[in-house]
């Protein structure tokens, strides 16, 4: 999606953007009292394909040596297309998801996200938990199985 996407990264970092992301050096800034990097991706077009970001001279925090890493990366998306404002780091839901959810619904049914149809799941220890990078896991050698989202993402 087209816009200005905000990042922020915990520990010390140099980002460099390709692909779709465009970054302005200029425009990346570390805050020493939060140990904390910040900075903005611009995508100017709503083209296919890859948004490269490279860290570089990475420090976990301050005390650890250049090349130990980073804590955390957060990359926030526009707040609607072509936006130049990104949804803060602490939003969890899209903001218009959240307006449209604020209508009076009685039920939300998360078919979809849990992936129930056409689940082979039945006890709770099936379920996906949150710590799982993926939510697809392989069955058998010749399909994979997607096994929905966590139930966590629904509260």
């Amino acid at each position: 999606m087209s816009g200005t996407y905000s990042i922020v990264i915990g520990g010390l970092a140099t980002l460099a953007g390709g692909g779709a992301f465009t970054i302005d050096p200029a425009g990346v800034r570390y805050d020493a009292a939060s140990d904390t990097t910040r900075a903005s991706a611009v995508v100017t077009s709503d083209m296919r394909g890859v948004a490269l970001l490279e860290l570089r001279n990475t420090k976990r925090d301050s005390t650890s040596a250049p090349g130990s890493g980073v804590r955390s990366i957060q990359i926030m998306r526009p707040i609607a297309r072509a936006a130049t404002t990104a949804h803060d780091p602490g939003e969890r839901f899209h903001r218009e998801l959240l307006r449209l959810l604020g209508r009076d619904f009685k039920l939300i049914r998360f078919m979809d996200f849990l992936g129930i149809v056409g689940s082979q799941h039945v006890d709770w220890t099936d379920r996906a938990p949150p710590s799982w990078a993926s939510f697809s896991r392989t069955r058998t050698p010749r399909r994979t199985e997607t096994t929905g989202k966590a139930w966590r993402g629904c509260a």
